[in-house]
């Protein structure tokens, strides 16, 4: 599928679910409304992106995507399966309503993200840090994906911070500090 894309010259664009409606954070109504949207704001690009839908692997139901997608579009490409990372270095913009681990991965890979946030949730630690874009509106889907495609959020020094910062050292003493904290909690009570 991605030679395909690619020989015709089309970009990728990963959007990326999360079980919110499962884990209570929208409504049925408002994950709808977040779908239904970004597909048919992505038609208005359809003829230079090619959209894959990842889903969550374990806690979402495909069947409830393809409910929503399919009328708008048969053609989108619905996916449980398969790892993230796999999807994530192969696309050239990821689009996500969550503050879930894997856009975090996608800064990683100097991915361009872009946060849906209609329901202006707060304290998504990439839109924060300035790391991913905020999309606030449906509207500005499309303009915003093309400007994640000429110019990049992502510093070398920003990345770097942010690296640091919450996956915070990668000098091989994570379970070294992990069970200092834990002590230092323990010695509280």
């Amino acid at each position: 599928m991605e030679e395909k894309n690619r020989i015709e010259g089309k970009k990728e664009i990963l959007f990326l679910t999360h079980s919110n409606v499962e884990h209570g954070f929208y409504s049925r109504k408002q994950r709808e409304y977040i779908v239904n949207g970004i597909i048919t704001e992505y038609s208005k690009i359809s003829n230079e992106y090619n959209l894959i839908v990842k889903i969550h692997p374990s806690s979402e139901k495909i069947s409830d995507y393809e409910s929503i997608i399919k009328p708008i579009n048969p053609e989108i490409e619905i996916i449980q399966k398969g790892h993230v990372l796999d999807y994530i270095e192969k696309a050239d913009v990821i689009i996500t309503y969550s503050t879930s681990t894997a856009p975090k991965q996608a800064i990683l890979y100097k991915k361009p993200v872009i946060i849906c946030n209609f329901f202006n949730l707060k304290n998504d630690p990439l839109i924060e840090r300035d790391l991913a874009y905020d999309c606030k509106k449906l509207e500005e889907l499309v303009s915003i994906i093309e400007k994640s495609q000429k110019s990049s959020l992502i510093t070398e020094e920003k990345l770097n911070n942010f690296v640091n910062e919450y996956f915070y050292k990668a000098d091989g003493k994570a379970a070294e500090r992990f069970c200092k904290i834990i002590l230092e909690i323990t010695n509280q009570t």
